[in-house]
């Protein structure tokens, strides 16, 4: 009896050990899922990251081109504040398609940063040249107000009494603002305000970059939200056919069928165009078969170089051989790499090669091509 007993609570022991065990692996699994997940997430941020600072960078490619062409050091451009404001609206664009929000109000927090100190830079210049047209420029320039321009122009008060400037706001887009007055009494105010309490304009800047964010956001899920629909349309269209059970129709849709497949190969398969061509594929749209467009043909200027790329390729050309004999940059390499990439940016169609000669030959270089 009493060994029956000792075996009945080893049963229960070793079960509740077993228990305890799986328990164990259970959260060491979801422990490690977390972590995976994190580790995901955090692949994710580093590449949008990168993707941002390269769009940062390129922002003002143009001004480090025109500084080489002016004859500078390379190595001894500096972006000014408005190159650095240039760039960092580039980066927001990215954390905004990527839906990185935490990324993209960081960066906003440090634009409004550089606004307020460009802002009162500006503002006090202005002022101290007696330029009221300028402060109000300056006001516009460096604040998110939610307007792009500003026209400034001499004026008096509607009631004929106060010489001033009437003041009109527009967007890109075509859309604009009545034209409002304002003394000069009106804009020393409006300075002391904003000299007085930055942090007041931040925070509202900060709200309209957030909505900004969240409206971007919705517009972005409504067309994968539409996307997803006429995908499940398409599907629904399909399987409508599918039901016809008639027996004249099943050779039909098994030649249907293997049409759709043999599409999707060729769609799959990399086509080889011309600029311009176009290459068609049928469709089964339920009124028989179409004809579709399935690929088109890139142009040539399409392909893009990096700066980087470019240069590497002026030096492989024109550079001068290092004590490894190897081709090494100089200055005039620096000067063919900056104007080649302004003339492929001025004329799309424009090749690397072409772009490199022509550069080579109107900064009137005496560099023989190797």
């Amino acid at each position: 009896m009493g060994n029956l007993t000792q075996a009945a609570q080893n049963v229960v022991q070793n079960r509740r050990l077993a228990a305890i065990d799986a328990d164990n692996k259970a959260w060491a699994e979801e422990q490690r899922g977390r972590i995976r997940q994190d580790w995901a997430r955090q692949d994710q941020q580093n590449a949008t990251m990168n993707e941002a600072n390269a769009a940062g960078a390129k922002a003002f490619d143009g001004r480090r081109a025109q500084w080489i062409l002016d004859g500078n050091d390379p190595q001894g451009f500096k972006p000014t504040g408005d190159d650095v404001l240039s760039g960092l609206d580039a980066r927001g664009k990215v954390f905004m398609a990527k839906g990185d929000m935490d990324g993209y109000m960081k960066n906003q927090a440090s634009a409004i940063g550089l606004r307020t100190q460009l802002r009162n830079q500006s503002i006090q210049q202005s002022m101290g040249n007696g330029d009221w047209a300028g402060v109000i420029k300056s006001l516009n320039k460096y604040t998110d107000n939610g307007f792009d321009n500003v026209d400034v122009q001499p004026g008096m008060s509607p009631d004929g009494k106060t010489q001033g400037y009437s003041i009109t706001f527009s967007n890109n887009d075509g859309g604009q603002s009545q034209p409002v007055f304002a003394s000069v009494d009106d804009i020393k105010q409006k300075v002391a305000m904003v000299m007085a309490k930055p942090e007041d304009i931040g925070r509202k800047e900060l709200e309209m970059a957030l909505n900004r964010y969240k409206a971007d956001q919705a517009i972005r899920q409504k067309q994968a939200g539409e996307g997803e629909e006429r995908q499940t349309a398409r599907v629904k269209s399909g399987l409508r056919l599918g039901e016809i059970s008639a027996q004249g129709e099943q050779s039909r849709r098994t030649e249907a069928t293997r049409g759709a497949q043999d599409r999707q190969t060729q769609r799959q398969k990399p086509l080889v165009l011309s600029e311009g061509a176009t290459a068609f594929g049928q469709e089964d749209t339920g009124d028989g078969m179409k004809l579709v467009p399935i690929a088109k043909g890139e142009p040539k200027s399409g392909k893009s170089l990096s700066a980087k790329d470019l240069n590497s390729m002026v030096i492989s050309n024109f550079g001068v051989a290092d004590m490894t004999g190897r081709p090494a940059g100089t200055d005039a390499t620096a000067k063919i790499s900056a104007a080649a990439e302004m003339l492929m940016r001025n004329n799309p169609g424009m090749g690397a090669n072409e772009a490199i000669v022509k550069a080579a030959k109107d900064l009137n270089l005496q560099i023989q091509k190797k």
